[in-house]
């Protein structure tokens, strides 16, 4: 096993890269305390394990060509505030290895890839102080055989769009039978924007095949205005015989959705079950719903999976807030299966247009043969315009 600790005690920026003539690891050390830069080149053979640890003070490690490395990889940026930029491409662990990356920020930057045969792939970013977003998945292809990836990240406490996970620019996320687990808390301060828990958009995908499952967990952070649980834009999402899960909370004041979802495909291929729940916590205004979905399909006719959607729109806004909204949206099962639509509108006394299920513009909600369609809303508080359904 290969370990590499720069010095304690100094701020650090570790970069590494591959030299292609003697074939070893070079790690550039830059320190910023007492000044100077350091090298260390390592000799690296297939099979080696690779742990690289920075301890105290903010570092940032830069990982950029691993060469013929497939070992198992563990990236640690300690105490302190620190950033992990992953930028390698043409990465594949062998059997039995995987790669565990913690820090307080972590990038897998656009062009990158990591591929492990079964072993996990596992990212863990805890957030801390200034503007960052925890873990970002920014155009890179994560891909694993049978192993799960895991993406746990927190966003910081200062300015806008600290988010917790962030997998955006056509981003790939693969199994080819374990689990993809993404649980964002967002960050910011009370006058933040747009602080979500996990954002996923502009072309990314995750997709699991076998009995591997999708789970999204996703808390907005604190701010003012579009503090999203789960906010999902043009993006794919497919399962096999796995289940599909996302549950969002919604925060802040204004527009702050438990799930929002727009262009967005999610398909069940086979067994698996597509379940959402969003619940709004915002604290006033108008527009906090449970769920809201806009242009997005959910299809399942593939396969044999039901479709459920339980949304609870908040209890302090004013206006629109549903439980459940759906605007040119179609949801349709195969194999006879069912769709369960509950929503539970929020408002208060002095509120408007708060209805439990919204079902707008040409949306269509479709089960296969002897499947059954229900749906059950609740109005919510109000003077005018507060229906159930």
């Amino acid at each position: 096993e290969i370990v590499y600790t720069p010095v304690t005690g100094e701020v650090n920026t570790l970069t590494e890269t591959h030299d292609a003539t003697t074939g070893e690891l070079v790690f550039v050390d830059t320190t910023g305390n007492i000044g100077g830069t350091r090298e260390a080149r390592i000799g690296v053979a297939s099979g080696d394990n690779l742990t690289i640890e920075t301890g105290d003070e903010d570092d940032k490690i830069i990982l950029g060509d691993l060469g013929i490395f497939d070992g198992n990889l563990t990236v640690d940026g300690g105490t302190d505030q620190d950033q992990v930029i992953y930028q390698a491409t043409g990465v594949t662990l062998g059997a039995g290895d995987g790669a565990t990356v913690t820090a307080e920020e972590i990038d897998f930057w656009v062009g990158s890839e990591l591929t492990t045969t079964d072993g996990d792939i596992t990212a863990v970013a805890e957030g801390g102080t200034g503007n960052l977003q925890g873990v970002h998945v920014y155009g890179a292809d994560l891909t694993t055989g049978t192993g799960n990836v895991t993406l746990t990240g927190e966003g910081g406490d200062t300015g806008n769009s600290n988010t917790g996970v962030h997998v955006t620019n056509g981003a790939s996320i693969t199994t080819g039978g374990g689990n993809i687990d993404i649980d964002g808390q967002g960050g910011g301060s009370a006058v933040s924007v747009s602080s979500k828990g996990v954002l996923i958009h502009y072309g990314s995908s995750l997709s699991v095949d076998g009995d591997g499952t999708i789970t999204i967990d996703g808390t907005a952070g604190n701010g003012s205005l579009q503090n999203d649980g789960v906010f999902i834009v043009g993006a794919d999402l497919t399962v096999a015989d796995g289940d599909m899960t996302i549950n969002g909370t919604g925060a802040g004041t204004l527009g702050g959705d438990g799930v929002s979802m727009t262009g967005t495909d999610l398909v069940g291929t086979g067994a698996g079950n597509i379940l959402i729940t969003g619940t709004s916590t915002a604290t006033g205004g108008l527009g906090n719903q449970g769920i809201i979905l806009t242009s997005t399909t959910i299809d399942t006719t593939a396969g044999t999976g039901t479709v459920t959607l339980s949304g609870t729109g908040s209890a302090a806004g004013l206006i629109n807030n549903e439980g459940v909204r759906l605007s040119d949206t179609d949801i349709a099962t195969g194999g006879n299966a069912a769709i369960d639509i509950d929503g539970v509108a929020g408002g208060t006394a002095l509120g408007n247009n708060n209805t439990g299920v919204a079902l707008l513009g040409g949306s269509t909600v479709i089960a296969d043969g002897s499947g059954t369609v229900n749906i059950d809303g609740t109005a919510g508080a109000g003077t005018v315009m507060n229906r159930g359904v």
